[in-house]
């Protein structure tokens, strides 16, 4: 049976229990250590909802690291599915600081959301404020977050340094 491990994505957890599929470890929190996990001969390991991008913010190195660690689990003929999110709707290259708003679907709880973007080009963090306004209650939910957002070329050259081979970008 194969074994895969999901990192990030708590509705990507839904999914698997909802399908009854048993041969995936989703792993939802701090996962900068995989050698706290007992996992190993791993064939595929899929990375999503920014969770890699939260990385280097958190620990200065750190995206080396996991990939490393990633590697090294991976069976010879393994597989990572990376994803990450360049952030083109907020960072616009003409304008490092955005404020952003936007309204939801009337199933939605949270009528508006309002963000206050600031991206430092140099190390290529985003500082991602975002305000939430409830749709029927006098309500507001607040979250901030800094991500890496990485460019292909950089993300490739890493992947290369700690050895994957046969990288394939996809967009969407």
């Amino acid at each position: 049976m194969k074994q895969i491990i999901a990192i990030g994505g708590g509705g990507f957890g839904r999914v698997i229990k909802d399908l009854k599929i048993e041969n995936v470890k989703n792993i939802l929190d701090n996962f900068l250590n995989l050698k706290n996990y007992e996992i190993k001969n791993v064939d595929l390991f899929f990375v999503v909802d920014l969770a890699f991008q939260f990385c280097e913010p958190i620990e200065y190195g750190s995206e080396k690291n996991i990939l490393f660690d990633i590697y090294n689990l991976l069976n010879e003929d393994g597989k990572l599915i990376l994803e990450l999110d360049g952030c083109s709707k907020i960072i616009n290259s003409s304008k490092i600081n955005n404020k952003i708003w936007e309204e939801f679907d009337s199933s939605d709880p949270w009528q508006f959301s309002l963000w206050d973007c600031n991206y430092n080009e140099k190390n290529g963090f985003l500082n991602w404020d975002k305000t939430f306004i409830s749709r029927n209650e006098n309500k507001k939910d607040f979250s901030s977050v800094t991500l890496k957002i990485y460019k292909q070329t950089e993300i490739e050259k890493l992947l290369n340094e700690v050895g994957f081979k046969k990288i394939n970008f996809y967009q969407n």
